[in-house]
C-alpha cells in the first residue's frame, strides 16, 4: 500500500512541462542528446530551496501513477502525433514491464543542478527512477505535478507525471483539485464566505469572475465579444497551484470566449507583458489562421505589475514551448 493511501495534508504544489531536451533519446522529436537536469521553474516564481526543504526531503513516484500515466499515453504510442526520431510504438509494453517490477512507492533523492543560474532553477537525481522517468516522458505532451505533502508530521515530495490532453481533466489534476478544495475547506484562518468564493473561483465564478469582467469592461480581450453569458474568467496562474489570495486576485485573470480560454489554459497561446500574443509551435498554423491569430498581434490585457508576475508564470510553466 502506498504511503498516501491513508491520507495526507497538501502543503504546496509545483507544475512543470517536460521539454524535448529532458527526455531519453528514444522519445525525442528534435536533435541533440537528452540531459538529466529538469527545469522546475524560474527563481522569481517560488522560493525553491524552501519548497525542497534544502534538498533534505524524501521524494517519490508511485507505481500506480506510472501505470496510469502509461495507460493514458498508450494512444500516443500506438498513433504517434509527434515526429519522434524513433518509432516508440514497440516501447510501450517494454516500459510497462519495467514498471511492473517496481515497488509501490519508489523513493529517490534530488539536488539542485546549475548552482550559478540565477534565473532558472534546475533539479536532478542520480537514482534509477529518474532515468526511468526520462524514458517514460514524452516531450511537450508530458507534464509533472510535484506535491509537497505532510504525513504523520513528516514532509515528502510526490512526483506525479501525466499526459496533457485537450478537453480531458487528467486523474492527477482531478486528485490535486480535490485535495486543494479539501485544503481550502479545512482552513480555519479564513471565513466561510471566503471559502465559498475560493471554490467558486476554480470554475471562474463568484467574485473572481465579477471582478475580471469589470476590469475588462465585459469584453473578451481577443474577440471583443461582450455577451457575458459566453465569457470565461480564466486564471493566468492556474487555480490549483495558486495561493488563496492569488485564486481571488482579479490581476490573475483574463477574459475570453471559450475557444481562447481553452487555448490559453492548455498553453497554446500566451502573452508578453506588452499584450503581444505568443503562439505555440504545437498547435497547427492553419488553425491559427482560421482564428485570425498572428504572432505579435497586440491586445489590451491591462497588465499591472502584479499581472506581469502571473504572466511570467504562465509563459514559463503553462505555455508549450
Amino acid at each position: 500500500m502506498s504511503i498516501v493511501s491513508n491520507g495526507y495534508r497538501l502543503i504546496d504544489v509545483a507544475k512543470a512541462n517536460v521539454p524535448d531536451c529532458f527526455v531519453f533519446n528514444t522519445n525525442k522529436i528534435g536533435r541533440g542528446a537528452g540531459e538529466a537536469k529538469f527545469y522546475i521553474g524560474g527563481t522569481s516564481l517560488k522560493n525553491w530551496t524552501s519548497f525542497f526543504d534544502d534538498f533534505s526531503i524524501p521524494c517519490f513516484f508511485t507505481k500506480g501513477d506510472l501505470i496510469d500515466y502509461m495507460d493514458t499515453a498508450r494512444t500516443e504510442y500506438d498513433n504517434q502525433s509527434q515526429g519522434y526520431n524513433n518509432d516508440i510504438g514497440p516501447l510501450w509494453q517494454l516500459r510497462m514491464d519495467d514498471i511492473s517490477k517496481l515497488p509501490v512507492d519508489i523513493f529517490f533523492t534530488i539536488f539542485r543542478k546549475v548552482e550559478t543560474d540565477r534565473l532558472r532553477f534546475y533539479i536532478q537525481s542520480n537514482d534509477d527512477i529518474w532515468t526511468m522517468f526520462r524514458k517514460l516522458a514524452l516531450p511537450i505532451m508530458t507534464s509533472l505535478i510535484v506535491q509537497k505533502i505532510e504525513i504523520a508530521g513528516a514532509h515528502y515530495l510526490w512526483f506525479r507525471p501525466y499526459i496533457n490532453e485537450i478537453g480531458i481533466e487528467n486523474d492527477v489534476i482531478r486528485d490535486l483539485i480535490d485535495k486543494e478544495i479539501e485544503k481550502v475547506e479545512q482552513d480555519r484562518t479564513i471565513t466561510e464566505t471566503t471559502r465559498l468564493q475560493l471554490t467558486k473561483a476554480r470554475v471562474g465564478q463568484g467574485a473572481f469572475r465579477e471582478n475580471v469582467i469589470s476590469k475588462f469592461n465585459g469584453q473578451c480581450i481577443v474577440t471583443q465579444i461582450n455577451d457575458e453569458r459566453v465569457l470565461v474568467a480564466s486564471h493566468i496562474k492556474p487555480w490549483v497551484v495558486s495561493a488563496n489570495a492569488e485564486k481571488l486576485d482579479k490581476e490573475n485573470g483574463l477574459l475570453f470566449t471559450p475557444t481562447f480560454d481553452k487555448l490559453f489554459d492548455k498553453g497554446f497561446i500566451s502573452f508578453r507583458d506588452s499584450g503581444e500574443i505568443i503562439l505555440s509551435d504545437h498547435f497547427a498554423e492553419r488553425n491559427y489562421k482560421i482564428l485570425n491569430l498572428k504572432a505579435k498581434d497586440k491586445f489590451d490585457i491591462k497588465a499591472t505589475p502584479q499581472m506581469k508576475v502571473y504572466l511570467d508564470y504562465h509563459r514559463e510553466q503553462v505555455f508549450r514551448k
